[in-house]
């Protein structure tokens, strides 16, 4: 079974190799501790009139119940961690 994730963002003025989107796939919370078991980043599918198609097909290798959120970071080589959490975003 193959699933399809897709986030269409508005840049502004950013191009988009300025961030990344990516999954973050996680076991259930379990008092308060999170432990993360993968993170996959989307493709950049399409690029047109300032807006930015981010797509992500992947398939389930293991069963079970996961935690999953979504996560847009910025990219440059100047910043010292791409997970700075002023630039980082959860969608």
């Amino acid at each position: 079974l193959e699933y399809t994730a897709e986030a269409v963002i508005y840049l502004d003025s950013l191009q988009p190799n300025d961030i990344g989107v990516e999954l973050v796939v996680a076991s259930p919370v379990n008092q308060g501790e999170v432990k993360i078991l993968g993170v996959i980043e989307f493709d950049m599918v399409n690029f047109e009139n300032g807006r930015a198609t981010y797509q992500l097909k992947f398939s389930p290798n293991e069963p079970g119940a996961f935690d999953s959120g979504i996560r847009i970071f910025g990219k440059n080589p100047l910043l010292p961690h791409r997970m700075d959490f002023p630039l980082m975003r959860w969608i």
